[in-house]
């Protein structure tokens, strides 16, 4: 049973999860070092499983429909974030950024659990393995981007203007189609 919901929490995010995806590539450019980006994604982590919890123990309502364009407005204010702030000025809000929006993406995983109908006597168990494996998929994510793009290319004088920006730009725009398609569910 660990590794199934292990598995389910992998690919919730990989393949499954192209807004989880790109959140944690946006917030990936957002971190200047290997160092901050973990922290961000265990606080990230952290504040989701406060949500998953809650919101899989129906101690906030299911509302899918209101979440997801939140999800996505999450991913377009990273991107954005990082087209137009300067690094420099990011340390204030590096932190509590990724766990304000970590317990919007957690009513989602929320929601994702709910659909899959968790029997009650392996419910603990099976949020604790689901989340490792969220957890999982975002180390992949990191690791992939840290040793294919940042290594090779972050002391490039290019990094920037033909990585970083349009790889954001791109983001912005899925994340902000994501948005509307989303809130005109509503």
């Amino acid at each position: 049973m660990f590794y199934k919901y292990i598995t389910i929490g992998i690919t919730h995010v990989l393949p499954g999860g192209v807004d989880h995806i790109l959140f944690i590539i946006s917030l990936f450019f957002l971190s200047p070092t290997l160092k901050a980006i973990i922290k961000q994604s265990l606080v990230f982590t952290l504040a989701h499983s406060i949500t998953l919890l809650l919101g899989a123990f129906s101690i906030i309502p299911n509302w899918p429909d209101i979440i997801e364009p939140f999800i996505a407005f999450t991913i377009l204010s990273t991107a954005l974030l990082n087209l137009y702030t300067n690094k420099s000025n990011i340390s204030s809000y590096k932190y509590v950024m990724p766990f304000l929006f970590g317990l919007i993406h957690g009513l989602g995983f929320a929601s994702a659990l709910r659909e899959i109908g968790i029997p009650k006597s392996e419910f603990v168990f099976a949020l604790l393995s689901f989340n490792i494996g969220v957890e999982l998929a975002q180390i992949m994510i990191i690791g992939s981007l840290f040793y294919l793009v940042f290594k090779p290319f972050s002391n490039k004088a290019y990094y920037s203007n033909l990585i970083v920006y349009p790889i954001n730009v791109i983001i912005a725009i899925v994340a902000l189609y994501m948005f509307i398609e989303r809130i005109a569910i509503i």
